[in-house]
């Protein structure tokens, strides 16, 4: 383990890469994904650090030191053992029997929610919320973000805790009434705090949002129309900058689960890719009820746009519809000749295989729809 500090850089790598293989090895599963955060369920399924740090007892002492180490130095460099090592904390989680250990290893990797790289915050903010109980990330969130004067750095990353805490922490199902109003107090604040014009912090809150509302039952009204409001203010203002577009995917995420369905043709037409495609690919799995409100705004997808993948997957969903009175009024539109026109046309001219495929399976089912319209119509239907 000393090799990953020692001053030589060929050493340090190999060595960091050796000992993180070795580490993670011990704390992988044995089967499935190693992406613990990929949902609750795996987190659940983490060794606890308590049990670890009995099987393993001088690791947790050595990265307590390296953290301290780095943090004292007020940076970390570009080889430094810190990322290897929060990711390693994230991976295990807290247990009553560890309390003390835990408690100490927060006090450190807290001071990383403030790093001046952005992926420093995200996992310190991963593994700060492994160190806590559901009991006390409720008293955490309950304190929100601080004041205003915080850093923004500091801000963005204590975002990201409260939202590891909120989705993968607090226990909803003993959370009553009178607690659930008092994070929603601290969400509304929060909310008020909101500027488009800072976009990491914007998505950090806009995530936070959609953790709430994805993780308690009944959440109240203001606060769901209050993020859809937010969210639909955003992409329809959000101008360029580093960061936006990932704001914008965020936003979009929030409309497309919280807005209802007349939240959703205004995300398929949209120009910006990071609203069009993800609602496609939600579209696919959606209820046919949801496809057949917005089968206009599909083809309309699949007649202009100029990009290759919003088409396959607005095809996607429209050869999954199924004939019913609804199709077969739009059949009778202007809508299903332009795109048997444009169907055609792709088959002709498209060079790519992957959307020939869909305009050919597309083409099929429009022509079966104007059969079936026509059919319906010569039997007086």
């Amino acid at each position: 383990m000393r090799n990953v500090l020692t001053s030589s850089w060929n050493v340090r790598n190999v060595g960091l890469i050796l000992f993180s293989t070795i580490v993670h090895r011990s704390l992988a599963p044995g089967r499935g994904t190693q992406d613990f955060f990929a949902s609750r369920s795996t987190l659940a399924t983490r060794t606890t650090l308590a049990n670890w740090h009995g099987r393993y007892p001088s690791i947790i002492p050595y990265i307590t030191r390296v953290l301290e180490e780095l943090s004292t130095a007020g940076t970390a460099s570009a080889h430094s053992p810190l990322f290897p090592i929060l990711i390693i904390v994230r991976s295990l989680r807290w247990s009553s029997n560890g309390s003390a250990l835990a408690e100490e290893l927060f006090q450190i990797v807290k001071t990383y929610l403030g790093s001046s790289e952005w992926q420093v915050r995200t996992v310190a903010a991963q593994a700060l919320s492994s160190l806590v109980s559901p009991d006390q990330a409720l008293q955490q969130v309950y304190g929100g973000c601080g004041i205003d004067t915080i850093g923004l750095n500091v801000r963005h990353g204590e975002l990201l805790y409260l939202r590891h805490l909120v989705s993968e922490v607090i226990d909803w199902d003993v959370v009553d009434e009178s607690q659930r109003r008092r994070i929603e107090g601290v969400l509304l604040d929060q909310m008020s705090r909101y500027r488009s014009d800072q976009p990491l912090i914007a998505k950090a809150t806009m995530d936070l949002l959609a953790a709430y509302l994805e993780s308690v039952r009944s959440p109240s009204g203001s606060i769901r129309d209050r993020a859809v409001d937010l969210a639909k203010m955003t992409v329809q203002t959000s101008a360029y900058c580093p960061g936006s577009s990932l704001l914008v995917a965020s936003s979009g995420h929030v409309l497309r689960s919280f807005g209802g369905e007349e939240a959703l043709p205004s995300l398929i037409s949209s120009a910006d890719d990071d609203l069009t495609i993800p609602t496609l690919e939600h579209l696919i799995d959606a209820s046919h009820a949801t496809k057949l409100g917005l089968l206009r705004s599909l083809i309309n997808v699949v007649i202009e746009s100029k990009n290759t993948f919003a088409r396959i997957a607005a095809l996607e969903v429209i050869v999954s519809l199924p004939a019913s009175d609804q199709t077969l009024r739009v059949a009778t539109d202007a809508h299903i000749v332009r795109l048997v026109a444009v169907l055609e046309q792709l088959l002709g001219s498209s060079k790519s295989v992957p959307l020939k495929e869909a305009a050919l399976a597309g083409l099929g089912w429009a022509i079966g729809l104007v059969s079936l319209s026509f059919a319906h119509m010569t039997n007086g239907v």
